[in-house]
């Protein structure tokens, strides 16, 4: 056998070899000289080297920012279709700038750099686009914002939080589309997270619980694999300055309940990057799971009123004050659900006792609910758009209730809607709420969000019409309500209105 035969025996027999490939073959621009020119080897990280270890083919991935999760999954599928005929894999970003960013550094790159040597035993490109390639073996390779494949042997879906704020209809595409098209494949999903809402937050609870549990996966389940700031090495500084006993306290806590161990050039590290970032550090580089999905202020608009309220222990039981009276404000369902947020005022304190939700009931079903409970509502906060008629009625929502025997006031209809929600965070610091009875409504306050506008890259001021704006617009009608309860004057005209409308009309119980 002569020399050249057996360097040719030794790179197939390299190149059969996943194992050697993943950490000889290719090569990456490292994070550390961003816009340079320097090349180096690829050579997974601890948390890559975790990711491959993990054999389920299911996988998902909530994390701190910059482990190179998605540069190794990239690679991971190039190197898969460049191996193995008539593969189709895919990675899904939440943008198209990231797409394209995707494909150009973490799969073009690393294509073009493959040594020369390697190259002539592997597969050709043969068809490309600023999204693909297809090689000579017909696998093919995309990084993109849709599935573009019916069926998928790998999919890979990267910031699946930021895609559920930034546009839920086709992060819910992505669960209904790219799921069943990977059905039978390898499917592994990365994000940073953003607080207790969307899809990527409900697959981790569930993979999450079935880990906690200690249950087998099923081939459907996904495997739960956190990855924090302190998984990284480098986060680590050697300077010389002291930790602040507020470091050393939250090291501590970390110990006692998560059995996380940080020595003292990390804690430096998260001291200094903690100063840097504030409330922004359990998002962009949480330490537990829990951290992660605190909540999230991007795109939301109560949550740090949220944060505020439990810090201060005004989530907990509120009890019904006898001595008080007790109002209800309604957000009115039409083709969707009508909320009900019960209250009292109670020395300069809005205290929330009892919440409510139903879908399709007409006034009578919410008169009810009402008169059921063990306290009796005599007044109620109505929408503006409750002076009109009610389906299938000859009366207005207010007539209705006013028949019903109950005060009705209908606060002034805000020019813009972000004036009433302003009004609702800035008087949020009187409110105190029942954390069982006011479960759901507390849900939706937490999600409660803007639109993001997708041209512009940026959040709207108008909020998203979803299953929780229902329950967030009754709470800030409720903001409005005690407003006119108190005798605010900008409410005066519709306070007189309708307590003449109850003294002057006649009815029959």
């Amino acid at each position: 056998m002569t020399k050249l035969q057996d360097q040719i025996n030794t790179i197939v027999d390299a190149l059969s070899n996943k194992v050697w490939r993943m950490r000889n073959l290719y090569k990456i621009q490292p994070k550390e000289t961003p816009g340079s020119l320097s090349i180096v080897d690829y050579i997974p990280n601890a948390v890559q080297e975790k990711i491959m270890q993990c054999k389920h083919k299911r996988k998902i991935i909530p994390k701190s920012r910059q482990h190179g999760v998605t540069t190794h999954i990239a690679i991971h599928y190039l190197d898969e279709v460049l191996f193995n005929s008539l593969m189709t894999a895919s990675i899904i970003a939440h943008r198209e700038a990231d797409a394209i960013k995707i494909f150009a550094k973490k799969i073009k790159f690393v294509y073009e750099h493959i040594d020369e040597k390697y190259k002539v035993f592997i597969p050709k490109v043969v068809r490309e686009s600023r999204f693909m390639y297809e090689f000579s073996n017909e696998s093919v390779i995309s990084a993109d914002t849709t599935v573009r494949s019916t069926t998928l042997n790998y999919l890979h879906v990267s910031e699946l939080s930021q895609l559920y704020f930034m546009n839920p209809e086709r992060a819910n595409e992505v669960k209904t589309g790219g799921f069943p098209a990977a059905e039978y494949g390898e499917i592994s999903i990365e994000s940073t997270m953003k607080g207790r809402l969307g899809i990527m937050y409900d697959i981790c609870e569930k993979a999450k619980a079935i880990k906690d549990s200690k249950r087998e996966l099923s081939s459907k389940d996904f495997y739960f694999l956190f990855f924090g700031w302190q998984d990284d090495p480098n986060n680590r500084l050697f300077e010389d300055f002291s930790i602040t006993q507020t470091t050393r306290d939250y090291a501590k806590k970390l110990k006692e309940e998560h059995s996380i161990e940080l020595d003292d050039a990390q804690l430096k590290w998260y001291q200094k990057t903690h100063e840097l970032l504030g409330d922004d550090m359990k998002q962009e580089h949480p330490t537990t799971y829990e951290e992660s999905v605190e909540n999230s202020n991007e795109g939301t608009y109560f949550s740090k009123q949220l944060n505020q309220a439990y810090q201060e222990n005004r989530i907990c039981h509120v009890a019904y004050d006898s001595y008080a009276n007790v109002y209800a404000s309604f957000d009115i369902g039409r083709s969707d659900s009508t909320a009900i947020w019960v209250f009292q005022l109670i020395q300069g304190k809005i205290c929330y006792i009892n919440y409510f939700e139903a879908n399709g009931e007409d006034p009578g079903f919410y008169h009810t609910w009402l008169d059921k409970l063990k306290y009796k509502v005599r007044t109620v906060v109505l929408p503006h758009d409750a002076k009109a008629k009610a389906p299938s009625a000859s009366e207005s929502y207010e007539d209705i209730f006013l028949r019903l025997g109950y005060e009705v006031y209908i606060p002034r209809r805000d020019e813009h809607e972000i004036n009433g929600i302003n009004k609702a965070r800035n008087a949020f610091n009187l409110c105190y709420f029942d954390e069982i009875k006011c479960d759901r409504g507390i849900e939706c306050l937490q999600k409660f969000r803007k639109e993001y506008d997708t041209k512009h890259d940026c959040y709207r001021t108008k909020s998203v019409h979803d299953q929780y704006s229902d329950g967030a617009k009754s709470f800030i009608y409720s903001i409005q309500g005690a407003e006119i309860i108190n005798g605010n004057r900008s409410y005066s005209d519709s306070l007189k209105k309708h307590r003449q409308v109850v003294k002057e009309r006649k009815f029959n119980f």
